[in-house]
């Protein structure tokens, strides 16, 4: 199943960079939208391609779910950076695997905002709610581990 919003692009005969130039946003919009790292897609995309924003979310879910399966998670990563890496290397790599908007997960990182954001994905990706919650609580984003997490 393909990205509604790249589905569109492609039955219009468009590249990445021709639509980003049609809309007035950057090649990089387009490819992020199409790979699901946007929590809401650009306005100018989904003006261009109307009745396609849940389709979208069916998708960002359906790719989470499906990404998930590849993970060889074994619930022992005690901080947050552990677990992040143990699913991709990088952190740009950690946002494709989860469909989740870089700038979110650099928020929820530095300040913790977007936590419930995240939870949403992981819960999306069938990550276990009692280790999502934990391994997301401020400490272990921090780094400070005082107590074992039990999945």
């Amino acid at each position: 199943m393909l990205n509604p919003y790249k589905q569109a692009r492609l039955d219009n005969n468009y590249t990445q960079k021709e639509l980003a130039t049609e809309l007035g946003i950057t090649p990089q919009s387009v490819l992020m939208a199409e790979q699901g790292l946007f929590n809401h897609p650009p306005v100018s995309i989904t003006e261009a391609f109307p009745g396609r924003v849940e389709a979208y979310y069916e998708w960002r879910t359906n790719q989470r779910y499906q990404h998930s399966k590849d993970w060889n998670l074994n619930y022992k990563a005690q901080r947050w950076l552990d677990f992040r890496q143990s699913i991709s290397p990088s952190f740009k790599g950690f946002c494709v695997q989860l469909c989740f908007q870089p700038s979110l997960l650099r928020e929820f990182e530095n300040h913790h905002y977007s936590r419930d954001l995240l939870l949403t994905a992981l819960s999306e990706a069938n990550i276990n709610t009692n280790y999502a919650e934990a391994i997301t609580s401020r400490s272990r984003v921090l780094g400070r581990v005082n107590d074992r997490i039990v999945a």
